[in-house]
């Protein structure tokens, strides 16, 4: 498979409650195909990692879900979360021109703020993910956010520029097929050196907190499994998604 093989069809909606509630509501009942694209203007119910809520204005920003048919074994999942990261930090790069990094496990980071995030669902039958819902919330033209989001931001805010959000979309296609080609073609390792490279605070101090309180520790990568390697004092330890939550820069 190249990427000029994979296709996407699209389907814009003014208001849904999530658009991953409606792609898996799609894959229950055997209507939804590798390449299906849902956009949504305004989500009534977005998500985000951990049950958080996902706020946009409507009309400003990028909400879609992206429905996959990898059929990769189960162990690979988190390979489909680095590709659609790289793909969207790559494209964050060609249009501001500036440097995107990767906050695990999949949050966008331009100039220290978080300008989007990824939720990825996965389908599980014999051993390997038949359905993959790959959720985006990229914020693009909204300026003013809530205050208790203190480190939001978006592409217009950090570049005093407006963008047309078709253009986006249809500037993200390509890159996430180039990337989709390397799930099909199991090319593990250039994924993740790929998102390595961009990690956020790779080899770099910071705080974080875990059951027993707060540390320092150097942000090692992450593994195949999606689990954050923190070293500590005491050597390395991996840390799976709700086990350690980022503090601060040291």
């Amino acid at each position: 498979m190249s990427f000029s093989d994979f296709s996407f069809k699209v389907y814009h909606f003014s208001q849904l409650e999530s658009t991953n509630i409606h792609a898996r509501n799609l894959i229950h009942a055997k209507s939804a195909k590798d390449g299906d694209l849902f956009i949504s203007a305004y989500q009534s119910n977005g998500k985000g990692q951990i049950k958080s809520t996902w706020q946009s204005e409507p009309g400003k920003n990028l909400l879609f879900s992206l429905v996959l048919e990898p059929n990769i074994q189960i162990q690979h999942q988190f390979f489909i979360s680095m590709a659609v990261a790289n793909s969207l930090r790559e494209l964050i790069q060609q249009l501001t021109n500036m440097a995107c990094e990767l906050k695990w496990p999949n949050d966008l980071i331009l100039n220290g703020y978080k300008i989007g995030g990824i939720l990825i669902e996965n389908h599980f039958s014999k051993g390997l993910i038949t359905h993959c819902i790959v959720g985006v919330g990229l914020n693009v033209n909204q300026v003013d956010f809530p205050a208790d989001l203190k480190l939001a931001s978006s592409l217009a805010r950090e570049t005093n520029k407006t963008y047309r959000l078709s253009t986006v979309m249809e500037s993200w296609k390509p890159v996430f097929a180039r990337y989709y080609t390397l799930i099909k073609a199991r090319k593990w390792q250039k994924i993740k050196q790929i998102y390595h490279d961009n990690l956020f605070l790779k080899g770099r101090l910071a705080r974080f907190e875990d059951t027993e309180g707060e540390f320092e520790a150097e942000v090692q990568g992450v593994n195949d499994q999606g689990y954050l390697l923190l070293k500590r004092s005491s050597g390395i330890k991996e840390y799976e998604l709700k086990q350690v939550r980022f503090i601060a820069k040291a």
